[in-house]
């Protein structure tokens, strides 16, 4: 079918689809992002009819969540994808074109539904057009939203001209460098917090850009490899440059992160003491098995379920990895009272995680039903 000169799914494919879902031919990961999204939709309930502060356990100590991290967890995956998607077209484009709309789409869903899980944070999420409406230009969490929708808006414009079958590597350049500043610019948000010495530094938006390319190259490397998980032959001859961004990916972060733990330990001023605390997991967990472990086996086992279960665990464990950023901000509290613990705990609660399960399943269940009805078709050869 033709709208607007996009080849888009015929209605009939849609039809098909649906029916073979409701009739238990939708596979096993699509049921799963359903129930998925049945519990997003019951916590969301839950938050709207109770409040956000009877369900969750954020408090005045503590916060910002799982579900702030869940943001900038999946909208950092969203540049990721923005930076795969250049890099693809620049250096591997006949490998990577046929990719180049589903890697472009996954993008796009990741970041609403990243921005779908702060909302729920927001307390009251009517009031969050007062946002756009009172700018104040001194705040770097104001020119989120400027760059968002500066972002979003060239990301949906790309991906209207592959399904037109036309590239302009004009606009690729333009949605690279905006992905550059928009997430940057997340990064500063926490980086310009003096109080706070797990987040305060320069090096933080840097940081974010090389944990936002890691998690792409991750999750790109999951859909070319079960793109051609029975033929042997052509996974190794298209996954190659995914796989290699995957190393790329792995060692940058490994090096961030050992720089920023290293001058953390070194630093002598109040709060600093976090590193010192945080020094084994960090450590081991952060950069030994998250990283380095998963960089030695992407050069030992190269065959597509090896590096699909290796993507997978980059993606958890980095998902974990946000998680404790964001929350080990707020693990050594600023004001000392006999009232306020010398370190801060935090689980969050049932309806937080249901959160992040919902905002999860929905972007799987969009780019699984979007491959199902043929949205991906005839985009193996995009001209410029």
């Amino acid at each position: 079918m033709t709208l607007l000169n996009m080849n888009l799914p015929d209605i009939t494919d849609i039809k098909k689809t649906v029916n073979d879902i409701f009739k238990g031919k939708g596979g096993v990961v699509l049921y799963l992002s359903v129930i998925g999204i049945l519990m997003g939709i019951y916590a969301f309930l839950r938050l709207v009819i109770e409040g956000h502060g009877a369900v969750t356990n954020t408090s005045s100590l503590v916060p910002w969540g799982v579900q702030i991290s869940t943001y900038v967890y999946m909208v950092l995956l969203s540049t990721g994808c923005t930076f795969i998607n250049f890099f693809g077209y620049m250096f591997y484009r006949k490998q990577y074109e046929m990719f180049g709309t589903r890697i472009l789409f996954i993008g796009i869903f990741i970041a609403f539904a990243g921005m779908g899980a702060l909302a729920t944070e927001l307390g009251r999420m009517d009031k969050m057009i007062y946002f756009l409406l009172s700018p104040q230009p001194k705040s770097p969490m104001w020119w989120m939203s400027v760059w968002y929708s500066i972002y979003v808006t060239l990301k949906l414009i790309e991906l209207v001209n592959h399904k037109r079958g036309t590239h302009s590597d004009k606009l690729l350049w333009a949605t690279f460098i905006v992905a550059i500043i928009t997430y940057s610019n997340l990064g500063s948000v926490f980086g310009i917090i003096e109080q706070r010495a797990y987040y305060f530094g320069s090096l933080l938006p840097i940081y974010f850009l090389m944990l936002g390319f890691l998690t792409g190259a991750a999750l790109a490397t999951i859909i070319a490899s079960a793109h051609f998980y029975k033929s042997d032959t052509e996974f190794q001859k298209h996954v190659q440059p995914f796989r290699n961004s995957l190393r790329i990916g792995l060692g940058i972060a490994m090096l961030a992160t050992f720089w920023r733990l290293l001058a953390g330990l070194y630093a002598q001023s109040e709060g600093y003491e976090i590193f010192q605390i945080n020094f084994m997991y960090s450590f081991f967990f952060e950069l030994i098995l998250s990283l380095a472990v998963p960089l030695i086996i992407t050069y030992f086992s190269t065959c597509q379920r090896c590096m699909i279960v290796i993507s997978l665990f980059v993606l958890a464990t980095q998902f974990k990895t946000r998680t404790d950023l964001i929350v080990g901000g707020f693990k050594v509290p600023v004001f000392k009272a006999y009232t306020i613990p010398d370190i801060v705990s935090y689980i969050p609660s049932h309806v937080e995680m249901f959160v992040v399960i919902g905002a999860l399943s929905a972007a799987t269940f969009i780019y699984i039903f979007a491959d199902k009805i043929g949205f991906f078709k005839g985009e193996e050869h995009i001209h410029g």
